[in-house]
């Protein structure tokens, strides 16, 4: 389902901005474009979260937009993803990162992006597997 929202009230799920994708995005989003520029966002504590548009919503709003297109995710709290999704909100509280307009002074060239976001989510998500596997195998299953 798609819904407007305003930034003003979108959560963030992202600790940095990909320097080369926002001069990309700043490039080609104005006026025109952002009436149908899409973001996806959860739903958590009744509190809408992006998840995917960060750097859309960004540039978006450095141009004077206040209200931006929505598709919203419906994901099972108890899936890895969403629980993924879930720590970055408290990576990003633990952050101080509340508005989009806070990650004006988190931009980063695209290879520390990878090395301090992309990685540090793969991270995460090798030691779920990993936790998860021990506790399948700690339950008694035998080979």
């Amino acid at each position: 389902m798609k819904v407007t929202l305003s930034i003003d009230e979108l959560g963030l799920t992202q600790l940095y901005l990909n320097q080369r994708k926002v001069e990309a995005v700043t490039n080609w989003l104005n006026e025109n474009s952002v009436t149908s520029t899409v973001v996806t966002v959860i739903y958590y504590r009744n509190k809408p979260y992006l998840i995917d548009g960060h750097t859309r919503a960004f540039v978006a709003y450095g141009n004077g937009t206040r209200q931006i297109i929505a598709e919203i995710y419906e994901a099972d709290l108890d899936t890895a993803e969403m629980q993924l999704y879930l720590t970055c909100i408290k990576w990003c509280q633990e952050q101080g990162l509340y508005h989009i307009a806070d990650l004006n002074t988190r931009i980063i060239s695209e290879e520390v992006f990878s090395e301090k976001w992309i990685h540090r989510c793969t991270n995460w998500m090798d030691q779920m597997q990993n936790e998860k596997e021990r506790s399948f195998l700690n339950s008694g299953y035998k080979k």
